[in-house]
């Protein structure tokens, strides 16, 4: 499942943004920093979970937004803290063309409180935020159907991170439905991206697709011969008498490995990774893009992005210009958002003939 088409509306400092033409497999943002390239990932992730709203409130996670209450983290998900101003975020799948509608407003409850004024004891009530409610529409070319899924304040753990639970799926008139996601996605914000699930990671060593992940580790550290998991960590050979921890081989080798099993584990699905290139030298970009270019292909992943490096750029135009990457030309789009000043957030779009011009010209498109 892929999208060709993204409408974000009041969501964060996005007022509106209008994204076409989507890369079938891969969609780099860029832009200057607070310009919204990690909101327009945010938004496309809860898009590609349209039935979870936890989503809407562990996306802030990503940010160490420093809130802990419930109204605090999902008051900065509403454009300028405005709970008035519904979030919208619409899709349109790419080979289908099934359209996806996603409405996000707050859910106000009653409470009561007891004030003492000299001595005398009177109640009085107030306004709190302690639901979302989700509303989503799915409309393909035979039927469309509308669900409502509830996001609720929840506090029997310390954790903020748990301080919210999803309700079940709902039909607009309150029957019980049940909803089958089709879209797969995972998401590595830029303080987690060198964590990777052990489990996938045995997959694919079951699977025996070792040498995806191998050849790809070698080309940044040539010394390396196998990769296992020892006691749930995961373990090189690099040819001395013992396998060593995978963390001793730097930030690189980490981040590589963790793009690699994430593109795994989305298989038909969407990959959203901010920062993508945080933490690898210049000089291992081109096995960066190569890698992800021939292992999205290969399990069908549609990957989304954040970058400012310019190494990164320019390694991705090589990586393109090369023989046997030349259809991916036209499967990959670049995007630099600019924030007008009422807010609307405009991507100009750069397909593989712009892009390259861009970069070999030298035009600062970051």
């Amino acid at each position: 499942m892929a999208f060709s088409k993204v409408i974000i509306d009041q969501f964060r400092g996005i007022r509106h943004c209008d994204i076409d033409s989507l890369g079938k497999r891969v969609n780099l943002f860029v832009g200057k920093n607070n310009c919204g390239k990690t909101s327009v990932l945010d938004a496309i992730f809860m898009l590609s979970g349209i039935s979870n709203p936890y989503l809407f409130y562990s996306i802030n996670s990503f940010r160490e937004c420093g809130f802990t209450d419930f109204e605090g983290v999902s008051s900065i998900n509403f454009y300028n803290l405005d709970f008035n101003k519904p979030i919208n975020i619409q899709g349109l799948d790419l080979t289908s063309k099934e359209k996806r509608n996603l409405v996000i407003r707050p859910l106000w409850g009653e409470i009561f409180e007891i004030a003492d004024s000299n001595g005398v004891l009177s109640t009085q009530s107030k306004q709190k935020l302690n639901r979302i409610i989700y509303e989503f529409e799915i409309e393909s070319k035979s039927s469309r159907k509308e669900y409502i899924n509830i996001l609720e304040e929840h506090n029997d753990s310390d954790d903020p991170e748990t301080h919210a639970r999803a309700g079940n799926i709902t039909t607009k008139d309150g029957n019980t439905a049940i909803y089958d996601e089709k879209y797969k996605g995972s998401y590595l914000g830029s303080k987690s991206i060198f964590s990777f699930p052990i489990k996938d990671l045995s997959s694919i060593i079951k699977d025996k697709k070792k040498n995806i992940i191998l050849s790809s580790l070698q080309e940044i550290e040539p010394r390396i011969k196998d990769i296992a998991i020892i006691q749930f960590r995961v373990y090189v050979d690099v040819g001395i008498d013992k396998m060593v921890p995978i963390e001793v081989l730097g930030d690189g080798i980490r981040r590589l490995l963790s793009i690699i099993v994430y593109l795994y584990k989305c298989q038909g699905g969407n990959l959203f990774i901010d920062e993508i290139d945080n933490g690898l030298h210049h000089s291992s970009m081109s096995t960066l893009w190569q890698t992800i270019l021939s292992t999205a292909e290969q399990f069908n992943v549609q990957l989304y992005a954040t970058t400012h490096n310019i190494d990164s750029l320019k390694a991705l135009k090589n990586v393109l210009e090369e023989d046997q990457n030349i259809h991916f030309q036209k499967e990959t789009m670049c995007y630099r958002l600019r924030k007008a000043e009422d807010d609307n957030l405009i991507a100009y779009k750069y397909d593989f003939e712009k892009f390259e011009y861009a970069i070999t010209a030298e035009h600062e498109i970051r």
